[in-house]
């Protein structure tokens, strides 16, 4: 119950006490008395037995659930020669149980909504208790990229601003896990549509990054990667094509051609050479990059996939909105596969499918894309956010 304690009080999966029950959780053992592997099964028996928990059953995950009022009782009566060891033994428990491979898969993204409470439960004690430490921090930051990944940016943003604040009062505000928490929020407001806001705080951070951590540094270089998407909604292309090209080429120094994050800096090159204008060259550069993508991750790979949407957008911009059509599709089917049809990302290539529909003629096929966008973008980010404001005057301008 100690342990329990330092979460919150929402179901916790069976799953993340495993490594307790394997024995390799460092600290447990020297609690009072101590968490044996032997012991946990045990002893969530007997916890069973006299209904301090529930065994309970969410999302398809068996959970444990105990009940608020109790977790907190347990928590005040904590000794203090124990209250770093189980904080320290929560926070090793939920790193282990967050998903290595293949975090956009419906499973892995209900797991992290599961942990994600427990993550701000751990937080919360922590600070009552001046507990804080890096990778309690950078825990946090974790899983709330992952949430943002899974399209829930309401709930990515509490928990990136909880992370971010948390590190600033007891890290200090240029210590390199403050930094990364305080850069994490910058692309939940940026899909949040905070576009402004987004760049006044990731500038700093930019900054702070740059005098502390150096320019090569992959802290900066992520920081400078976000900085530049926000620069490019705002537009300030100028400035964003700057800062693009220090990432590739720090990245690809840094990581190599192959590496993911090196792939993602070049679809976003391509996004801003299209922005920009310079057409010449565009779409023999998109095939190669989509081609390595294929070779290096996969077909089915979300960066492959991205990768898809930059040459289909330039044959949309040539005329050819048969082929831009058949390669939007492609794309399309590709991001449902792997993101899931409600994740508001999908919407955004689903209108670029009704734009290549109407270049062909096809108007009541593209007013049901559009319509289709424009209601659900209403339903997830609301009817004032910039995507929703976009695909309302498009759905307009196709009914027209």
């Amino acid at each position: 119950m100690r342990l329990l304690s330092f979460w919150a009080a929402d179901p916790v999966p069976l799953s993340l006490l495993l490594p307790a029950a394997q024995g390799r959780v460092d600290g447990l053992e020297h609690l009072d008395p101590p968490l044996t592997a032997g012991r946990v099964e045990p002893a969530l028996r007997a916890l069973l037995d006299h209904s301090l928990i529930d065994l309970v059953e969410t999302d398809g995950h068996r959970c444990l659930k105990a009940h608020g009022v109790l977790l907190d009782s347990v928590a005040a009566g904590v000794p203090d020669a124990e209250r770093e060891l189980l904080a320290g033994a929560a926070g090793r428990l939920l790193r282990a149980a967050l998903p290595q491979e293949d975090a956009a898969s419906p499973r892995a993204r209900s797991q992290v909504r599961l942990l994600a409470p427990h993550v701000t439960g751990l937080l919360h004690r922590s600070r009552r208790h001046a507990l804080v430490t890096a990778e309690s921090v950078r825990i946090a930051a974790r899983v709330a990229r992952l949430v943002y990944e899974a399209g829930d940016w309401t709930a990515a943003l509490a928990l990136a601003a909880t992370a971010a604040q948390t590190a600033a009062e007891h890290l200090g505000d240029e210590h390199p896990a403050t930094i990364e928490a305080r850069s994490g929020q910058g692309p939940v407001l940026f899909r949040l549509g905070r576009y402004a806001e987004a760049a006044d705080l990731l500038r700093p951070v930019h900054r702070d990054a740059l005098r502390t951590l150096g320019p090569h540094d992959a802290r900066t270089l992520d920081a400078a990667y976000e900085l530049q998407r926000v620069l490019h909604r705002l537009g300030d292309l100028a400035q964003a094509r700057t800062l693009l090209e220090s990432v590739l080429d720090g990245r690809r120094r840094a990581l190599g051609e192959d590496h993911v994050a090196t792939l993602k800096t070049r679809c976003e090159m391509l996004e801003l050479r299209l922005a920009q204008d310079e057409f010449d060259g565009c779409t023999a550069a998109a095939e190669e990059l989509a081609g390595d993508c294929e070779r290096r991750l996969g077909p089915e790979h979300l960066v492959t996939v991205w990768a898809r949407d930059a040459p289909a957008r330039g044959l949309l911009r040539s005329g050819r909105g048969a082929e831009a059509e058949a390669l939007f599709r492609r794309v399309l089917a590709g991001q449902r596969a792997g993101y899931g049809d409600d994740h508001p990302l999908v919407l955004g290539v689903l209108i670029q499918l009704s734009r290549a529909q109407h270049a062909q003629g096809k108007r009541e096929q593209a007013a049901g894309s559009a319509r289709e966008v424009a209601e659900q973008r209403a339903a997830i980010l609301g009817e004032d956010h910039p995507e929703t404001v976009a695909a309302r005057a498009w759905y307009a301008e196709v009914r027209a």
